[in-house]
């Protein structure tokens, strides 16, 4: 809802969005969990990508055409970013993924993963990258945030 009519979105206020999520959530708190976590964060984060990004995800997922599922969380961390451990070690022009997810948002549905990895094995902060995994693109560097 908050992505800008020139990106595709609607342009409404953070506040419009919350008051929709509170009525959505009248019915089933579940469905606004899934709604804000993967319609707010992903497109706040994709919209914030190169035009390839915007591209090949953002316009998809504004036009209802794709649904992106969000995976930070991980079994041995939670949440806590500073204490992931899903690395992303860049080979070439490419990255390598490895590590766990758990509890990653709206995967069932999903035809695209933004999923966070530290680039800095020692790092003591949440510094790394943002990648979108998608079925369509495998063997492909495609998208890097």
């Amino acid at each position: 809802m908050t992505v800008s009519p020139e990106k595709g979105g609607a342009g409404a206020s953070h506040v419009a969005e919350g008051i929709a999520c509170e009525e959505a959530s009248r019915g089933d708190c579940s469905i606004t969990m899934c709604t804000h976590v993967v319609g707010h964060l992903d497109a706040e984060i994709l919209k914030q990508g190169n035009k390839t990004i915007r591209k090949e995800f953002l316009e998809p997922f504004l036009a209802g055409d794709k649904v992106p599922a969000f995976a930070i969380t991980e079994p041995g961390s939670g949440t806590d970013a500073v204490a992931m451990t899903t690395r992303a070690v860049k080979k070439g022009a490419s990255y390598i993924l490895n590590g766990e997810k758990s509890g990653i948002t709206a995967m069932m549905d999903a035809d695209f993963v933004v999923v966070f990895a530290k680039t800095d094995r020692d790092s003591r902060r949440a510094r790394g990258k943002l990648f979108c995994v998608s079925h369509g693109f495998a063997g492909r560097n495609v998208a890097v945030l």
